[in-house]
Order: structure tokens, then sequence, then C-alpha cells
């Protein structure tokens, strides 16, 4: 994850690095940022990121604000589509065909995403964390977009693992990709889950990273 003062990009230059035949999902924060961004003055700022990102010539995954309507900590719905349709304004302009922009949903409460929503026409994904998938997916089909989950695991294989991987092949219709952060406590470290994450994820059901992955999504260099 980032922002626009670029603060993390040396995490996605190393990940970038070490899988080079990989897809990037990027987080970007823009808190602090929305106002400034809508009035036009972050535009230097915008292109700065969207260089470095089209730097990698490989499909990036933008996950713009991500988290807008998180009741710790919500966007003001106006400010943030405002800015929301700047970034697209400046992705625009800048042709960057390898970044897709990522609307990412952190709420599981009722509440009206449409308040959030810049339009059908600047947003390319939708992104939802699996315990708020439910409510997402739906919104997704309504609107005809592909669906990103973020996952971390809250259990052992059968209880969590399982669950999981039945939900994505349920909902393939909209579910086109899946994040799993491997980290703290969800790091798969168990060599029996290990083993059973690679028998699921090695089916032809799944793109894995690899020299024809950038070929099968239609990306090229």
């Amino acid at each position: 994850n980032t922002d626009l003062q670029l603060t993390g990009i040396q995490d996605i230059e190393y990940l970038a690095g070490k899988y080079p035949k990989s897809v990037l999902s990027v987080g970007v924060s823009l808190k602090g940022m929305l106002t400034d961004i809508a009035e036009g003055k972050a535009d230097a700022k915008i292109d700065a990121l969207l260089d470095a990102l089209n730097a990698y010539n490989r499909p990036v995954y933008l996950r713009l604000g991500y988290g807008f309507d998180d009741p710790a900590n919500i966007y003001a719905p106006d400010v943030y589509v405002s800015a929301w349709k700047k970034f697209h304004e400046r992705l625009q302009a800048k042709g960057s065909p390898n970044v897709a922009l990522v609307w990412e949903s952190a709420a599981c409460e009722e509440s009206n995403l449409a308040d959030w929503y810049p339009g059908d026409e600047v947003v390319d994904w939708i992104g939802t964390r699996y315990e708020c998938a439910d409510k997402n997916v739906q919104f997704a089909r309504e609107h005809l977009k592909p669906v990103m989950i973020s996952a971390t695991a809250q259990g052992d294989w059968d209880a969590w693992f399982v669950p999981f991987f039945k939900f994505v092949n349920d909902n393939n219709d909209v579910v086109r990709a899946v994040t799993y952060i491997n980290a703290g406590e969800s790091r798969l470290s168990n060599a029996d889950v290990i083993k059973s994450w690679k028998n699921e994820t090695k089916q032809s059901f799944w793109l894995r990273g690899g020299p024809k992955l950038f070929g099968d999504l239609g990306f090229t260099k």
C-alpha cells in the first residue's frame, strides 16, 4: 500500500521485483487529500504515482481510497466521489492502460453504497473484504462489475478455507480475483494447509503467476 506521497512505494518495488510474472494489487490511501484532489491541487502527485505504476509494465489493480465507508474513518461521500472522478481524469490523461481502478468497500453493516459510488463509467472493479462480500457481490451484479475479494484467514482449513473457496466458486459470475493477506497469524505456515492451498489453486479454475498470465489477462507489453 502507498499514498500520494509515495510512502511505501519501496515495498511495491520489492514485490514487483520478487514476482516479475504476477500482477500487482496496490492500495492507495486518500486520507487528508480528498479536497486537494477534487480541486485539482494534487494533479502532480497523482501523475507521479501513475508514472511509478506505469513503469512496472504489467496489470495493476489500484484500490483507490479503499475502505471509504469504514465507520472508524469514513470519507465524506460527495468529496470522495469528486476526488475519484478527478483521479480517473488524470488516469485518462496520462494514458495508463495497465491500471484498473478498484472501488473497495470496508463496512459490513448495511449502508447506502450508492452514496460513495462514482459511477460505472469510472469504476473498473469492485473490491470487498470477504467478511462483507455478500452485499458487495450483489452490488457488483447490479452494476455489471467484476469483484476482487481481499481475505485473511480466521480459522483452520475446514472451518475457514473450505467455505471461502466455496463462496468464490459459487459466485464466480462476478468474483474474478482474490487477494490473500499472507501475514501475521494468517500466514500460510502449516504444512497441511499449504499443501491444501496448492492443491486448490493449481486447479484450472485459477489463473496463477507465470509466463502466460499477462497474455491470459489480455495484457500486452
